[in-house]
């Protein structure tokens, strides 16, 4: 179908951003459960293993829980469906610019609160002994220190920073979808959302590039946002089917992470993909609904961009404290390590997000709105 251009007195819906009362609650609370799976999945990484047994982290259980592949697939689609509506509320040339200086203004700032953060600590970060507790990407990233030239180069625009931060490679594409995004949203206003989402499926099949393969989850977001009416229409046929749905939804969420995805790009991708989609189908209905509109997932999926952010720098600060000695040479106590470490760095985690969140992510994201206001207020 073709996106319709949100005009005044629409029906439109109002992007998640624009005030807590306008907030769709259960895509917090999905956005907490994407940051938890990634700070989990950085935990697990951290326990040095046996061959045997790193094997069996990365494809058994735990990487069904430390779910980092499926949840950053979660995110883009998350991250389509926000930005349409928020492109949606005024999509003309000025509208454009005001959309784009508020999306720099929220990426931007906590990126280089957490470059920081991250800097700090890998000039403090404990000294390793000569055991293999710790894994080898822990060792490599305890390792990093940026000389001042490349720490101010990374300060230039969000992305990994020379793996400082790892995570910040999502940053990067979200960037550079963001630029790109006015031009997306004008071919689908005049044409079809299919325009968007056939061709990014097929390139999965031509190209192992991360830029152009998360186009695929992107563009199924803004998709999800196309339909959203005609999607709350149908919530009584979802309703009837929620629970062969849900089945769907974790099978495609959970599995590519343990044998597909290593297998196969295009599979996991894809079947990621279905899952993250089915799971904000299913997110406004029970059984999800209660659990992702609780207080607490709310309140977690809204610092979830300080979370996912700030969560290397603390495994980097905890777990040579609690890794020490020899490899884990079992599956109980590998899974006992991840889990402790993942018991300590989680409050770490959430204590400074919030903190980064109310004192850098918020006055963002009101400085994006005051100047993004100025901008629209020019064609007055």
């Amino acid at each position: 179908m073709r996106i319709e251009a949100a005009t005044e007195g629409s029906a439109a819906a109002p992007p998640p951003s624009s005030s807590r009362q306008q907030r769709e609650p259960e895509l917090d609370g999905l956005r907490a459960i994407a940051a938890t799976q990634v700070l989990l999945f950085h935990c697990l990484s951290a326990v040095g293993a046996t061959t045997e047994v790193q094997h069996w982290l990365i494809t058994g259980p735990p990487a069904a829980v430390a779910n980092g592949a499926s949840a950053v697939v979660l995110f883009f689609v998350l991250s389509g469906y926000v930005l349409a509506g928020s492109f949606l509320r005024d999509a003309s040339a000025l509208g454009a610019g005001a959309f784009l200086v508020r999306r720099m203004l929220r990426l931007y700032p906590a990126f280089l609160a957490a470059l920081a953060a991250a800097w700090l600590v890998s000039m403090i970060v404990p000294h390793f002994d000569d055991g293999a507790g710790q894994s080898a990407w822990l060792r490599a990233h305890a390792q990093l220190r940026l000389s001042a030239g490349q720490l101010l180069l990374s300060a230039l625009a969000p992305g990994a920073a020379y793996e400082l931060v790892p995570v910040g490679w999502t940053l990067r594409l979200e960037l550079i979808y963001s630029l790109l995004f006015p031009m997306l949203m004008v071919i689908a206003l005049r044409t079809h959302v299919a325009v968007l989402v056939l061709p990014a499926a097929l390139s999965l099949l031509l190209t192992p590039s991360r830029l152009i393969n998360y186009a695929f989850p992107f563009t199924v977001g803004i998709a999800m946002y196309a339909c959203r009416e005609r999607i709350h229409a149908s919530d009584r046929g979802v309703r009837a089917i929620r629970w062969p749905l849900l089945l769907v939804a974790a099978g495609g969420y959970l599995l590519p992470p343990t044998h597909l995805w290593p297998a196969s790009r295009l599979l996991g991708m894809g079947l990621a993909t279905l899952g993250a989609a089915s799971l904000m189908l299913l997110a406004r209905m029970p059984p999800l609904a209660p659990l992702l509109r609780s207080p607490a997932m709310v309140r977690l999926g809204e610092i979830s961009y300080s979370l996912y952010l700030l969560h290397v720098p603390v495994v980097l600060l905890v777990a040579p404290w609690l890794l020490g000695g020899e490899p884990a040479e079992d599956a109980a106590t590998a899974t006992m390590r991840w889990l402790l470490v993942g018991v300590a760095v989680l409050p770490l985690t959430i204590v400074a997000a919030s903190f980064v969140h109310r004192t850098i992510e918020l006055p963002g994201i009101e400085a994006g709105r005051r100047l993004g206001r100025r901008i629209t207020a020019l064609q007055d």
